[in-house]
Formats: C-alpha cells, structure tokens, sequence
C-alpha cells in the first residue's frame, strides 16, 4: 500500500516539476490558482513577430544597396574633433561670404540714396498735382492688373510700344492728377519669391495711410529716390536668389523690389468694406536697428487729475506707439508721477531697466490694459492729485546712471534717453538739468498732450535745452505719426560720424505684404483703386505654367466667375526650417493650374448690387509668403553735404536700405547632405536669441506664427539632460550660451534628450558643439567685419554614430561627371524619368511622378527658366543640370561636390524599383505592405506603389530626407549603446490620428498605415564600425498586422495544443508597445498610439518600478497656453430691445468722433453721449450683468469637449439639421428684415433665449454656425446674444513626463531583459474586463515582458483583472504646465552682449537748433484721423 502511494507520489511530483521550473523563472510569481500564460508559448509568439518583421525587412533590399555602395568605394571614416573643427570651418566661412554679399547689395542701394539726395533741389508741388507729367511713384497700394485686350475701360490709354510692362494713366476729364490715379501694371508669377506676382521692371512704393501721399515732402522724396531703380535691378541681375529690396526714407516712403500690388486689410461690413492699413516702414526692426546707436530710454508719464479722459487715453496710446518704436538692442522702463509720488509699472521693474523684447514691451502694455479694466477704487494708475516733475526728472537721471556706470548689463551702452509725455510742465527745471545733464549726453524728448498750450512753452524748452525734441499730439490720429519724431534726433550722432553700420536683424516674418491674386476682388480689384471691372482681369492660372489662358466664360448678369482656391491648404508653413521656399507646385504654395493646389474649379459667386447684403470674395494677404521667416540686413543712408551736415554740426538721417534675407537660406549653407544623419547646424545673435534651429518652433499647430517667436533663447532649445528649471526658466549662464553671445570660439559636449512625434518620444544621446562668430568677408579675404551672429555646429558623439565627413565619399568617382554633361542614357539609367523628349515635368507627388525625388536644397543659382522646374519638382532641374555641360555648371555657381554625392547615391540605388517590383503581389498582400521606399543622406528618395498608399502624399510631404523625424529616429534607434544596424524600427501614428482615422472609416477595410524603416550603412574604414547613409522602408496596413497579431497570439506553440493560454482569453490582453511605451499594436484598436500608462496604469507603473522603462522629463519652453474665459448675456434682454446696442454704439461713435474733430465741444458732446445712455436705462432697464466663468487651461478644456455627454451631441446634430432647414426657407425671402425674424423665430428663440441654464453650449453652437452660414451684418443683433469665449495666450513652459526602455547595461535594475511581474492593488469602482463584479477590494495580476528582437517593440501581456482602476495610480507619461508671469522678471536677467555696431562712450555733438514741429495737418485731416480709429470702432461695433 506505501509502495502505491509513493509511486502516486511521484507521478504528480513528476507531471508538477515542469510548471514548477515555469513558475520560478518568471520574476515575482506566485502559486498559480488559475491557469497562467507559459513562458514558452510567449517566447513562441515573440520570435514569431520578430520573423514577420525581419521578412519585410529583407524584401527592402538593404543589403543590395549596401554592396553597391561599397561598390561604389564610398567608405566612411572615424569621426574626430579635427575634422569637426575643419568641417566648422568650412561653413563658417561660407556663411561669412554670404553675409558679405547681402552686405554689399545694401551698401550699393544706400550710397545711390545718398548721391541722388545730395544732387536733388527741393521743390514745392500743388496740392492737386495738375503740374506733373507724369506719376512721381507706383503706388502699391493703388497697382491695377494689366486689362484684357478686350477691356473697355475709359479710365486708360495704353502706351504705343504695346509689350510695356507698366502702363501710364493719362489725363482725362476722370483723372484729374496723377496722384490718386491707379497704375495699371502687368505682374506675373516670380519663381524667385515664391511665386508672389511681381514686375521685375519697376519698383513700388507703399506711403503709410496717416500720410498724404501727394504732399509736397512725400513727392520731392519719390523724385530723389527714382534712380533707386536701376541699383534695385543691377543688384537683382548680381543675385538671382535675391528676395525682397527697399528703401524707407524718414518721411514713410517705403520703396520696394520687385514691384508688386500691396494687400491691405479689409473689415467686413457687409457690402462695404473698410481698409485697414497700419503698415509703417519708419516702425520695422531693420529700419530702427540702421537708424540710431542702442539706446537707454526712460519714460516719464504724468498721471496727475489733470491727465483725466481723453488725456490719458492719447497717452497711454503715445507710450504704446513709443514701445513699438524701441528694438531689442534697446532698454526701457516706465515711471508714471502723480499725486506726489512715483509709480513703476510692477514692483519688480523698480529702479531697472528692462531689455525691449517683444515680451517685456506685451508685458508692460498689459499690465497697463488690466489697470485700465478694473473698478475705479481697485485701480492702481488711475489720474490722481497733482505731479512731483522734479522728483520725476531726478529718479529717471539717476537710473541711467546708475545702469551706466554700476549694471551694464541692464544697459544698451549707446545713447540715453529721456521721454516725458504730459499736459503742460509748470517750470522748466533747469536747477534739475544742471546737475544731471550739465553736458547734455542724455537727450529729452516731450510731449504736450491736448490743444490747451498754456505751458507749451517750459515743455519746448526743456526738449530744446537738453537737445531734445519736442511734439504737441492734440487727438489720436496725431499720436502715430508724431510718437516716432524722436528717432531722426537719436539718429544725428551717427550721421555726423557718417557711421554706415550694417545692422542685421533676428528672424521675422514677411514684412512685404503681397496680394494673393487668387482672391481677387470681385466688386473691384483694390481696395483703393476706383476702378471696376465687369469680369476678372486675372489672367488663367495656366499662364504661370506657359500655357496660354484660357478664355474666360461669359459671365451672366450680376455674376462673376473666378478660380476658387482653397486658401486653408496653401498656408500650412513646415516648422522644419531646412524646408525649401514653398514651390509653384510643391507643398505650402501649389500653384498649378487653377491656383493653389492644381484646382481648376471654376466657382460663381454673386456680384452684389448696391444695397445687397450677399456676401462677397474680399481680397487676402498671399500665403505663398506671408509667414516667410526672413532676417534683414539694413544701413542708413544720410545727408551728405557737407555745407549741411558737418559744417552746421547737424546730422540728418535721410533713410534706411534693406535686404531680406530668407533664414533657410543660412542653413542651407550647411547642409544635411554634408553634416549627416542627427549633425545640424545653427545661428544665435548677440541676444541669445535664435535665427535658425532645426527645432526651433515659430509656428503652431494651426499654422500661426506663436507668441514672441523672434525672441525665443538658444537656452530654451538647448537644454543638458540633466537641466531642472528654476523658476520655470532655464539655465541662461551654460557655457555654450555665454561663448555664443560673447563671439567666442570653443568645443562642448553635451548630452541632451531628442524628442520627436510632438514631444512624445524621447532619447537620450550625446553631441559635440563647435561654435564661432560670424564675420562678413571678402571673397579675397581683405575685409572682415563683425556680425551679431554666433554659429553652432552639432555632430553626434558616441559609439556607433559616426557622421559621414566629406571623406566619406572621397574615394568614390563614380559620381564624377564628364565635361559635357550627361547622356541622355546615363540619365535615363540614374533618375528613371521615361524617354527624354516625351515627358513633362510633373510636380512631386501628383499622378504621373516618376518614383524618384530630390529634396528642397538650391544646389545651383538657377536662372529662372530652371527655377520654375525646381519649383515644380527638384529632379526635373537636376536633370537638366547633369545634362548641361562644366561650364554652365560653373557659371551658375553649382555645387560639384553635391552633384558627385547625388550621382553616386543614384548609381548606388539604381536597382531599387526592379528589387521592389520583384517582391509578389501575394507575400505584399500577406504583410499588408502597400508601399516601398527610401531616402538617401543627400536628399535622394526612391519609392514604389504596389497600391495606392494609405497616405497618397507620404512621400511628396518627407522631402527633407536626413531632416525627417522619420529617419532620424531610425538612425537614432539604431545606433544606441546597443548599436544595432539591423534594426527595424517600427512607427505608429499618433492617438489622435488613429481615432480620426476610426471616425472616418474612409479606407475600410484597410487602417491606417504604419511604417516599417532600417538604416542604410556605409563601412567605417576597416573597423568593422558603420555609419548611415540612407533610411529605406516600407508602408504597412495596421489591419493586416493587426489580423496578424492577434492570429499568432491566439495560438499554442505546439501544433495541435488547444489548452494553453493565449492571449484570446478574456483575462488576458497583449500588446506591443515601442521603447518610448506607447501602443503599436493592441487587441483593441483605439489604443494605438496611446501612451500604456493610459490603457493599462498599474501594469506600467510596475514596468517602471521594476526597471524595464525609465522616467525621463523634458521641459518644453515654446509653449504657448491659454486662458480661456466665457462670458454669457441673458438673451432674452438683448434680443427684446434690439436697440439698445444700436443706441449705446452710435453714442460711442458720437464721443470717439468729437475727440477727433474738436475740443471746444466737449461738455456738449458728453451730455449727448450720456443722454443716450440714460435714455436706454430709462426705457430698458439696467444692463444685466455678465456671468464670467473661471479661468480653463487648454488641457481643461480639451477634457470637457471629450467628456460632454452623448444628449449633447444629439443636440448639436439636431441644431445642424435646423439651420440648414431655416437656410433653405431663407432663399425665398428677399428683405433682409423677414429673414432674421425667421432666424430668430426658429433657430434664436428656442435655443438661446429659451435656453434652461445647463444649454449655454447649446446656443454657442448655435451662433458657431450662424456665424459660418449667414451674413454677420444681417444678424448681428441676434449674434450680440451669444457666448463669447476670450482666449488669451499666455507663455509658460510644459514639463513632459516620457518613459523608454532602459538599456541592459544602465543598471542592475535592468540586467534581465525579460521576464514577469505579479502585483496587486486596491482598486476603485469600475467594469472590470472577463468579470461582471465592480471593481472593489484588491486584484492581483502579471505583467509579462520580452524584447521583440532586431525592432523597437517590446511585447507586454496582462494577465488578471487589469482594466480595473487601481486607486492612486495616475499617469506617467503627461504634461503638466508650468505657468509663468511678470514674477519671472525678478529672476537674474539673460546675460547678452551689445551688438558689433554699438559704440562706447558715446559722446552727442550735434548742435541742432530745429527742435520742435506742430503735429502735421494733411490736406485731408477729418477721413486720415477716421481712419485710425477704424479698428477701435470696428471692435465696439462687434461688441
């Protein structure tokens, strides 16, 4: 009986050893009650996955491509420092000759200026300009397309020679002079500048809308300055990738080339438009840097009673316009006196000065504004008592002083300056000036605020004795013109030095604003112009492409037919500043046939009769180039008569010459193709403030340029791994910085966390700075001069990633082309673009490309014929440039060196489409892959359809090559501490896209595409190291890698088992996340793209914990968040009395016009004002008060919109459906007076005024649609009855938590690779999956973990209960933001350095005696004054 029961014993002993062994391998187990996944089976599905990949892999033919490059001898080298320095200097040099050029085209407009001025006799024009010939300037804001042949306009006679490009108005009884007459010009497409419409022949000149434009100055300096012309043109023909030349002189003449037609904005006000123009040269960056040394400016605002009313309101409007005046070079700060004693701004700007940065200019006008908007007894500026000026003047001497002899670094270290703007001084303090300004080295500037001019004098005085200038602003519309007649009087130290400094700007935006002919006008073709034209004038869009217009259909009456374009997908800037300028057909720009996009759709709009109300087409600012980051370089041009100038000791600025100079065309001085996988360059100014940088952010998401952009910090880029901020700002004392700004020269290593995928993903890596400051030189080297420009140079630096140098290709002739060029069948053979002379060039990505693309690098100086090809697409103009012969390679300054990388990478890849097409349709099926292709590192791309990908624009839209995220990450990926060549690195979209693409379910039964990519490698020497020189991959359809996954992980390892446990249980869930933790693939599809700790908290906080994945955090300084506030009217008040806006708008209007017109009235004008007010009360009632919700961060907001609930929605679908019944029943009604009646019977009434308090949301989607559906002037009333949400952007800094698999070599915590987890939690109320109990009391689950080989996946299962909440667990992979404020301006300032045309100790010698000047009185006061103030009635009118 023992003997039977030790054999039974044995038996189980025998049958339980295994599951035993099992169990004790796995980390953390337990004893199993419930049947556990095996180890075995999960290694199984494991090394499965891996072979699907790896076969994809192997169908990319990388390894083919590989012996051909070795074939080809291009063979790298080990990187080190001295061909880092030597490279470095390479582009240093290069970068200097270029800014040398752009300085010498500057030069060559400024001197033409000065002889035309020194040779020009002032003469005295007729208000009416009967006495001229001809026009004096094009103006373009006036520019007239060139007619049709067949046009009958009578407002024209064409010139004899009928080829002219511009065409004269002569005088008829309609045109009584030429200065208001329109111009007809012929513009065309400009391949240089984008595609902007232009005319090569003639400059044009913008006069700012507060100046008449035929004043006598304004036409003695369009005489002067005509001869500017042929400089403009000769500079043009030296430079044909010039951009944009002017010359602003100091009366608003702003001359500009090429010729274009000026947009001006326009407010919609039904069938009228207004113009808006505030368009200034005398206020642009470049004109203010060239004009004057760096100044220190104190501004001394009297804020005593007697500043009350209109007095405060035109100087706080007099500081604003002084604000805008001041450049980054300068330092500023705001004293306001009053009630005996003295106000900074903010506590923290006491006794400093401030650098004049577009943020600290925004902070102190805001602070202003928020003043202004509290309740009277909370105001802490509001007019009160009297002023102390003594203890004014005293306070702001002494400030500047101070900053000038102890705080040099709160100071510009030029010249200084004092403004002070009041009513009226009651001495002029001379005790005060004495001591202080004994000299006169501090320049005072007044201004007399009001008509009153009982002290006029002591406030003349005292800007004259202190070689000042002084202004009386009497109303609003003097306040522009007049706040910026300080900066001649700065500039006269530099003009008697004769001092013709380069002055070169930080990064803005276009300043050239360009209509966009594709949204002409159909009323008339300018908002200025008189003329008006039965049909559009444009011509076809066909023209630009060479093709002959189209004849334009008759237009039925009171129609007019046009191009429609789709503006939207035309102004989507890249934030990739290595992005090309924006092609005639590429992405940004298209411009094919039928406009923007190649859409030839022809749209009828109604033409509306007088009186209409129908909507109709305004014009807009050309988004080709209208966000074109560019940086200027300008010089001023002065008096240089000596019996004028020197001799009387006055100085006088007479303007300013500039160049644009587009900031990628810095970059591509150091190309992607030359520097490698990762390697980069960029430029900082003196500042610290960045030019260029691969990831420097200007624009938003939604395409707008972001807050302060132009002064964002290299320090907030650039930041070590290892850096925390302190108080929310980074560490702007690094090495790097400090050498950058002080034009040093040295070599750092840094390590730094590279994040792509919208910060979601993130790795650390090591890099090597070389950096230099930036001269301008001579091609011969005999001129150097300094620029405000520092450069970096960023090379990887650690194992495994070593950079292809120059040397790379060094041995490699393959690439060497013969003197002649090309043949036709070489060609054919390289670039695969069908038979020379049967093709066209196609533009990148359109039907009929030729698998073969180039990205956007200018490797020649391209005459226009060839630019239009590369504009169109980049291979057709290296086609064309391989063909031509040595000579005309040289000539147009082509880089050989390119050309020979370019063509051997052709001959390297020449295989790819016959290696591609070889792969079976049936084993591309089976992968689900729709799309192969590559990219090479100079920019060379291949690809091959089996069908029609997923994303059809996938590889027109990645033309950048080695600057994708796409090949960055794989190289990164592949070359880690684990360097691994073969890597597949696998690339899922984003959450957000995955759930669009679900709501879409437009390629049903297809997904959405994931992408499958591996590096290309070149041999290092005989190291047996490697380095990349190419990416190749393919498109897959997530469907059929998800049938895939779940087919492989719903099986048993052995053939025939059916009783293990897979992952098709209901308690267990399997995923593969990539190494940043997101999920690649899941059993359930929303969960793609989503971070783990999302899906599945508790199991990837014991991933952490145990050591599989790190935290990291990353700080992102470019941020931008919003306050949100809302505000909601009753309704019902409004919409009862819907005069009661007309009524309070029109006594607004009334006041605003009487502060305009006249002082003497206005007692009389107030009790009108008031009266109307009272009335309103009197028959009304009170006003209801607003109901202001608190303040929501974009992260809160985002989380109410996803949490509204289902009855919500059905509303909105049901508020659709309504108004597009009511827009039905509206056509047939004609008085506009039936149809809001019915807008408010049937739409207004039941959802806004009947409104129950929880439905606001319901009547804001209401007025959503109204407002995109139907005419705002017909229903403005019913639209002043919505909610109204003020979103204020605010900067601040997001802290990123990111997760990613640690390495096996970074720590004990990680020396096993793989394994399982057993944790338990308390859990929180919910549905937990494979069970119908809440979830409640305590769950115990496992975590099973494997590395997917040679991929970037890791395959994670959980077994248990694990969708229930374990309570306290929150996520680990967020954002949390980190707000900032006027706070932060009490933290150590950013160390800077003064710009290389600053000069020290400057000492004032001019002996001026002009001094003053009365505001200026244009011949048409009442209609220049309206129009300044048109923006603040227009935001009344809406309110």
């Amino acid at each position: 009986m023992n003997s039977l029961r030790n054999c039974y014993l044995m038996a189980i002993v025998s049958l339980l050893a295994p599951l035993l062994l099992l169990s004790w391998l796995d980390i953390g187990s337990a004893t199993a009650t419930k049947p556990q996944l095996d180890a075995k089976e999960i290694n199984a599905w494991v090394q499965t996955i891996a072979n699907n990949f790896e076969k994809v892999r192997r169908q990319l033919g990388i390894e083919k491509f590989e012996r051909k490059f070795e074939e080809n001898r291009v063979v790298s080298d080990n990187r080190n420092e001295a061909q880092g320095q030597q490279l470095m200097n390479d582009i240093k040099a290069r970068i200097g000759k270029f800014t040398y050029k752009y300085e010498e085209h500057v030069k060559r407009i400024r001197v033409e200026a000065e002889y035309a001025f020194a040779g020009h006799t002032h003469r005295n024009y007729s208000l009416n300009c009967l006495e001229l010939k001809d026009q004096p300037f094009l103006r373009a804001t006036a520019i007239e397309d060139k007619p049709h042949e067949s046009s009958n306009n009578t407002h024209q006679n064409l010139d004899p020679e009928s080829r002219n490009t511009v065409y004269v108005m002569q005088k008829t009884e309609d045109v009584e002079n030429f200065c208001s007459a329109p111009t007809l010009v012929e513009l065309n497409p400009d391949p240089r500048l984008y595609g902007v419409e232009t005319n090569r022949k003639v400059s044009t000149a913008h006069v700012p809308s507060n100046i008449y434009d035929a004043s006598t100055s304004m036409l003695n300096a369009a005489n002067w300055s005509q001869g500017l012309d042929k400089v403009f043109e000769s500079n043009a023909a030296l430079d044909p990738m010039l951009k944009w030349q002017y010359f602003g002189n100091t009366e608003g003449l702003f001359k500009i080339y090429p010729g274009i037609r000026w947009y001006i904005q326009t407010k919609d006000l039904g069938s009228k438009d207004i113009t808006l123009d505030f368009f200034d040269c005398r206020t642009q960056y470049w004109y203010l840097l060239a004009a004057s040394y760096p100044k220190d400016m104190v501004i001394l605002l009297d804020n005593s009673g007697s500043m009350k009313g209109r007095r405060s309101i035109i100087a706080n409007m007099t500081l604003t316009e002084l604000l805008y005046t001041l450049n980054v070079n300068d330092f500023f700060n705001v004293i306001m006196f009053m009630n005996s004693s003295l106000k900074y701004i903010s506590d923290d700007f006491n006794f400093t000065m401030l650098q004049a940065t577009e943020k600290n200019k925004y902070t102190v006008m805001d602070l202003i504004r928020e003043d202004e908007n509290r309740a009277p007894q909370d105001r802490q500026f509001a007019p009160l008592g009297i002023s102390d000026y003594k203890e004014a003047l005293e306070e702001a001497f002494q400030l500047l002083d101070y900053v000038k002899r102890n705080a040099t670094d709160l100071s510009s270290g030029g010249v200084q300056n004092i403004v002070l703007i009041s009513d009226g001084a009651p001495q002029t303090f001379q005790e005060v000036f004495k001591k202080y300004n004994f000299d006169r080295q501090v320049r005072v500037f007044t201004f007399l605020v009001g008509h009153e001019a009982a002290e006029e004098e002591n406030v003349k005085k005292i800007a004259c004795s202190n070689r000042g200038y002084f202004v009386q602003i009497s109303t609003l519309s003097d306040v522009k013109e007049n706040a910026q007649r300080y900066i001649p009087v700065t500039a006269r130290t530099n003009a008697l030095r004769r001092d013709h400094f380069f002055a070169w700007t930080g990064v803005h935006k276009n300043q050239i604003k360009t209509q966009n002919p594709y949204a002409a006008r159909i009323t008339h073709s300018h908002p200025e112009s008189q003329l008006r034209k039965s049909s559009l004038s444009k011509k076809s869009a066909t023209a630009s492409s060479g093709s002959s217009a189209a004849a334009e259909p008759e237009s039925a009456p009171g129609f007019t037919v046009f191009p429609f374009t789709e503006t939207a997908s035309t102004a989507s800037p890249t934030t990739t500043p290595t992005s090309t300028p924006n092609s005639v057909n590429g992405s940004g720009s298209s411009r094919g046939v039928g406009g923007p996009g190649g859409d030839n759709t022809l749209k009828i709009v109604y033409k509306p009769s007088k009186g209409d109300n129908t909507p109709h087409q305004t014009p807009e600012e050309d988004p080709a180039v209208k966000n074109k980051l560019f940086a200027s370089v300008a010089q001023a041009a002065y008096d240089i008569r000596d019996n004028e100038t020197i001799h009387r000791g006055i100085g006088r600025l007479i303007g300013v010459a500039g160049v644009d100079v587009p900031t990628d065309h810095f970059e591509r001085l150091g190309p992607a193709w030359e520097l490698g996988a990762l390697g980069y360059i960029f430029l900082v100014t003196n500042n610290g403030h960045v030019l260029f940088h691969p990831e420097f952010r200007q624009f938003d998401h939604e395409g707008n340029l972001r807050l302060f952009f132009n002064n964002r910090d290299i320090a907030e880029i650039e930041m070590p791994a290892d850096e925390s901020p302190l108080y929310n700002a980074p560490s702007y004392t690094l090495p790097l910085r400090l050498g950058l700004i002080n034009r040093q020269e040295g070599i750092e290593q840094i390590r730094r966390i590279k994040t792509y995928e919208d910060f979601t993903r993130g790795f650390n890596r090591d890099f090597k700075y070389f950096y230099a400051p930036i001269n301008s030189t001579s091609p011969d080297g005999t001129i150097s001069r300094a620029t405000p420009f520092s450069l970096a140079l960023v090379l990887p630096w650690q194992r495994g990633s070593q950079w292809p140098p120059p040397l790379a290709y060094r041995s490699s002739q393959s690439g060497a082309l013969p003197s002649e060029g090309a043949s036709p069948e070489t060609l054919e053979r390289l670039l695969q673009l069908g038979p020379n002379g049967t093709r066209t060039c196609v533009p990148v990505g359109a039907a009929g490309s030729y698998g073969i693309g180039l990205s956007g690098y200018e490797f020649c100086a391209f005459p226009a014929h060839l630019l239009g090809d590369y504009n169109l697409n980049p291979i057709c103009a290296l086609e064309k440039v391989l063909a031509s012969p040595e000579a005309n390679r040289t000539s147009m300054n082509c880089s050989a060196e390119f050309l020979r990388r370019v063509v051997t990478d052709a001959l390297s890849t020449e295989e790819a489409q016959r290696i591609w097409r070889a792969v079976d349709n049936a084993t591309m099926e089976s992968s689900g892959v729709d799309l192969f292709f590559l990219w090479t590192n100079t920019g060379l791309s291949r690809w091959h359809n089996r069908t029609r990908p997923l994303r059809s624009d996938f590889m027109s839209s990645r033309r950048n090559a080695s600057r994708e995220e796409m090949y960055e990450k794989t190289v990164l990926l592949s070359t880690e501490v684990e360097a691994n060549s073969d890597l597949s690195v696998i690339t899922v979209p984003l959450s957000q896209e995955v759930m669009a693409n679900m709501k879409a379910n437009n390629t049903f039964p297809k997904a959405f595409p994931v992408y499958l990519t591996s590096v290309i490698r070149s041999r290092v020497g005989s190291s047996g190291a490697w380095s990349p020189i190419g990416v190749a991959g393919a498109e897959i359809d997530y469907a059929k890698l998800e049938e895939s996954f779940l087919s492989i992980t719903s099986g048993c390892a052995s053939p025939g088992d059916t009783s293990c446990v897979t992952c098709s249980r209901l308690n267990v869930q399997c995923y593969l996340l990539d190494r940043s933790g997101f999920v690649a693939v899941s059993e359930v599809r929303h969960d793609v793209g989503r971070g783990f700790d999302q899906v599945n908290c508790a199991a990837m906080k014991a991933l952490v914990q145990q050591g599989y994945f790190e935290s990291m955090r990353v700080y992102d300084y470019q941020s931008i968040c919003t306050n949100v506030t809302i505000t909601v009217k009753r309704a019902s008040i409004s919409m009862q009395n819907p005069i009661r806006a007309t009524a309070r708008f029109t006594g607004w209007l009334l006041m605003q016009t009487f502060l305009i017109l006249s002082d003497s009235a206005v007692s009389i004008f107030q009790a009108l004002a008031q009266a109307v007010d009272d009335a309103v009360v009197a028959v009304f009632g009170e006003p209801q008060p607003t109901t202001a919700f608190a303040k929501l961060t974009s992260k809160q907001c985002d989380t109410i919109e996803k949490e509204k609930p289902r009855r919500l929605l059905l509303l909105r679908e049901e508020i659709d459906s309504k108004v597009d019944e009511v827009i039905e029943r509206l056509h047939a009604k004609s008085n506009p007076l039936d149809k809001t009646a019915e807008v408010k019977k049937a739409l207004v009434q039941p959802y806004c005024i009947a409104m129950q308090s929880g439905d606001q949301a319901a009547c804001a989607h209401l007025c959503k649609r109204l407002r995109q559906k139907l005419e705002i002037t017909v229903y403005v009333d019913l639209l002043g009855n919505c909610p109204k949400r003020v979103v204020k952007e605010v900067d601040c800094v997001l802290r990123r938590s990111l997760v990613k698999r640690r390495s096996a070599s970074t720590g004990a915590a990680a020396s096993s690779r793989t394994g399982a987890i057993e944790k338990s939690c308390s859990q929180d109320f919910g549905y937990c999956q494979g069970s119908a109990e809440s979830c409640s009391g305590d769950a115990t689950f496992k975590v099973h973990i494997r590395d997917v080989q040679s991929t970037n996946l890791v395959f994670v299962a959980v077994q248990g209960d694990p969708n229930c909440n374990c309570r306290g667990c929150s996520d680990i992979i967020g954002v949390t933001e980190l707000r900032s404020g006027p706070s932060n301006y009490t933290k150590p300032r950013p160390p800077r350095a003064n710009p290389p045309w600053g000069q020290k100790d400057i000492r004032l010698q001019d002996n001026a005696t002009t001094c003053s000047k009365r505001a200026m009185k244009g011949p048409q006061p009442l209609g220049l004054r309206l129009l300044l103030l048109l923006p603040l009635i227009i935001a009344q009118f809406q309110l």
